[in-house]
């Protein structure tokens, strides 16, 4: 059995060039991106870019007169594929979803076209071709926003990139064209400190998701933040967190944060706590979060544990025109957006956020001003069962990463041992636990009768806090 076409590299003319082998039988040599270092790691990069890319070329069935490479002939699609591999070389976290966009919207018209050929008008038509999908509501608006945000870099690149393999063209056909129509901007969505508390509060979660929340929120970090976040990273002690790293799913490893910038920012003082009893469970070694969900899971895990705490209110699971439901990302827009209404100064969250630019954080305190009223104690101090206790509880319904493991199977806890109807809160005083769910211990007499026990193996069952009390 033959061995699948691969491609051949080779260092020439300082850098790394693949021969592709494509269907015709052609065999032509292709420049791969100057970033590619001259060394044992190098070879293995260039070797992977020049499978992928003969994968694309014969899927494509790209002969020599317009195989990638050949400017003269190169098409739209073959051209973006050795744009794409540069981009991934120097680690863009955004490659796959540029694929899948261009794949979606801009190949189905201009895929096949020359590229050096393309022209203003067909990029005009381009557009257009977007303002109608959106108009007949087949496409978000700002889906078609970052489909043409995407055309417009890869023009520019294609007359002015750095890496010169790439500029296949002496003009920007896209510089005059104005994109699609912006719509509706969706408001945000966030929650609010007494649904944070009931959501945190309540038992049947397991405890290691209710700290990831909790941190999620009052470190305003992003998920791959928060999953290569170490204890070296925290010094709790001056009450500060270095955010320098995200995690790369796609390509299984640590990568720079999003905005390619690393920042400092200072804890609140209601956090340490909890982040000084995980150091301890922990030996104060390894990863905040050892274990994460996947990344599909996060927002649906989410929306199902804030059902399963009683946080009900309308906005946090509706899609429409001018919403959109709650995901595990809008966990740091509700801390992002406490600060605002706690008053902090535009400056200093843009800096603690990591925004790029004041114009966004400016949205969060346009935001806080209008509902600041009643919104609530901010950033409120933790329930003292996220501190320590029994980590273990059943999950809400089957399905999902509840445990935090990559394998989709569910881990149920050990089964309660303590029974806890109240907890602590500032002051030294005692509340009732306010929410739907609660954890009893009950035995059924011979005669029918619930009888509360306490220090007892038992079951689980749903009630409200006072007959739990």
């Amino acid at each position: 059995m033959a061995r699948p076409p691969t491609g051949t590299v080779v260092w020439r003319e300082g850098r790394w060039k693949a021969q592709l082998s494509l269907l015709d039988g052609t065999r032509p040599w292709i420049p791969l991106p100057d970033t590619l270092p001259h060394n044992p790691e190098g070879r293995t990069r260039a070797r992977e870019l020049a499978r992928k890319l003969t994968e694309e070329a014969r899927l494509t069935a790209a002969v020599r007169s317009d195989a990638v490479g050949a400017p003269a002939g190169e098409t739209l699609r073959e051209w973006c594929s050795r744009w794409l591999a540069e981009r991934e070389v120097r680690g863009l976290a955004t490659v796959r979803t540029d694929r899948a966009r261009l794949t979606t919207h801009v190949f189905p018209r201009l895929g096949s076209k020359r590229i050096a050929a393309i022209t203003r008008e067909q990029l005009e038509d381009l557009v257009t071709h977007l303002d109608r999908r959106v108009r007949a509501e087949e496409l978000a608006w700002k889906t078609a926003i970052n489909a043409w945000t995407l055309v417009s870099k890869m023009f520019s690149d294609a007359c002015n990139a750095k890496d010169r393999a790439l500029r296949v063209r002496t003009d920007n056909p896209a510089r005059e064209v104005r994109g699609p129509d912006r719509g509706v901007r969706k408001t945000k969505v966030y929650l609010f400190p007494s649904e944070f508390l009931t959501l945190v509060r309540c038992p049947r979660l397991p405890l290691v998701t209710r700290r990831l929340y909790a941190v999620a929120i009052y470190t305003f970090a992003r998920a791959g933040e928060l999953e290569v976040l170490g204890w070296q990273d925290l010094d709790l002690d001056h009450a500060s967190a270095h955010i320098h790293r995200g995690a790369d799913r796609d390509h299984k490893r640590v990568k720079a944060t999003k905005s390619g910038v690393a920042r400092r920012i200072p804890l609140e003082s209601e956090i340490l706590p909890l982040l000084r009893a995980m150091r301890e469970e922990a030996g104060g070694v390894g990863r905040v979060f050892p274990t994460m969900p996947v990344e599909q899971d996060l927002a649906d895990n989410l929306r199902k544990d804030l059902k399963a705490a009683g946080v009900t209110r309308e906005e946090l699971f509706v899609t429409d025109a001018t919403r959109k439901n709650m995901t595990f990302h809008d966990l740091r827009a509700t801390g992002i957006t406490w600060a605002a209404v706690r008053g902090d100064e535009l400056s200093k969250i843009q800096r603690r956020a990591g925004h790029t630019t004041p114009g966004t954080t400016d949205l969060y305190i346009r935001e806080a001003d209008a509902i600041r009223q009643g919104f609530g104690e901010v950033f409120p101090p933790l329930p003292t069962e996220l501190l320590g206790g029994a980590e273990g509880a059943p999950p809400v319904e089957p399905g999902g990463n509840r445990s935090g493991n990559r394998s989709g199977e569910m881990e149920n806890g050990p089964e309660p041992q303590r029974f806890r109807a109240v907890t602590l809160v500032r002051g030294g005083g005692l509340e009732p636990v306010p929410t739907r769910c609660s954890r009893v211990i009950v035995q059924v007499s011979e005669s029918g009768l619930p009888t509360i026990l306490r220090d007892q193996p038992g079951v689980w069952v749903n009630c409200s806090p006072n007959t739990a009390a």
